[in-house]
């Protein structure tokens, strides 16, 4: 989820480049139509879902490559916590969504500069700096770390 949009036309509906996604997740064609109407709902934004990409909101954007990206299954996550995520509203039922993801992750990877996520999902923090490790260990002390 470092990209949520990777792969995605801005020439194709939002249903189509889910179904192109799914597709090539090699998700069996039988999941597909309730796989997408998940993600339909998800992303609530009604009519332009079926309308190409490229009329759509940069907000309406983040919420369609969001709701596909959440709903595929990931036995490893990467993520960059910082990605935009549309609206304020929006922005609160991707969080919960977000934690059921964390939650459930065999591994996950994550970028982020809000403390008390961290603390709610990692076990071990990793600092960087200048593009070198400064710091790796438990998660509260890297959280101090980083903070001094």
């Amino acid at each position: 989820m470092l990209d949520p949009s990777f792969a995605m036309s801005e020439v194709l509906s939002p249903l189509e480049n889910c179904r192109t996604r799914l597709i090539l997740e090699g998700i069996a064609a039988s999941n597909i139509p309730k796989i997408i109407r998940d993600i339909e709902t998800f992303a609530e934004i009604g009519d332009q879902f079926r309308h190409p990409m490229n009329t759509l909101s940069s907000g309406m954007w983040a919420r369609v490559s969001f709701s596909l990206m959440t709903t595929l299954p990931h036995e490893i996550l990467l993520i960059d916590e910082g990605f935009g995520l549309a609206d304020n509203s929006f922005r609160v039922k991707a969080r919960t969504r977000l934690l059921e993801l964390y939650n459930s992750a065999d591994c996950l990877i994550l970028a982020s500069h809000d403390s008390s996520l961290l603390r709610s999902v990692c076990q071990r923090g990793i600092v960087l700096k200048d593009r070198d490790v400064a710091f790796d260990g438990a998660i509260d002390e890297a959280v101090m770390f980083h903070e001094v």
